[in-house]
């Protein structure tokens, strides 16, 4: 019989809500300012990208404690159980690296926002830019992963 522990199924649904709040500070940021090269073309010049940056911070600081819950549990014996636990640490791992990113691209604006007139901070951004679309396919990938796991065990549990 399969038998997940309570907290593993707490830790993926509090992966999944701050998966759902990244995804939606993402999504809100980019209907207050358009795309990256819309945001370069205004010179980043009326929005308040501090504002943003904090609000990733403290996402970034939930995703880190859940990360830190999740390394301290205890890894399951069973195989099942084994493999759930490893995908859940790879979608956080995957969460975190996005957030990371993102906040990344976010001090970016707000440091370009604060000095239109300094040189732009090409070679940062060029590598924001490269690095985004793969780290987000990446948690999108780990998040659908662990939702099919999850998924299964809550079906053979409950």
């Amino acid at each position: 019989m399969i038998t997940l522990q309570t907290e593993l199924f707490s830790f993926a649904e509090e992966a999944f809500e701050l998966g759902h709040s990244f995804v939606n500070l993402r999504n809100h940021v980019n209907r207050e300012c358009g795309t990256p090269w819309s945001l370069i073309r205004n010179l980043f010049c009326t929005i308040d990208y501090q504002a943003f940056v904090l609000a990733v911070e403290e996402l970034k600081k939930k995703v880190e404690t859940l990360r830190e819950n999740v390394d301290s549990y205890a890894a399951p014996p069973d195989d099942a159980e084994l493999e759930f636990y490893r995908r859940l640490r790879s979608h956080v791992d995957s969460l975190l690296k996005a957030t990371n990113l993102t906040l990344r691209k976010f001090r970016c604006m707000a440091k370009k926002a604060k000095s239109a007139r300094s040189g732009p901070l090409w070679q940062e951004w060029q590598e924001i830019v490269r690095e985004e679309p793969i780290l987000m396919q990446e948690c999108e990938a780990s998040g659908k992963a662990l939702t099919r796991y999850y998924h299964q065990f809550k079906t053979n549990i409950f």
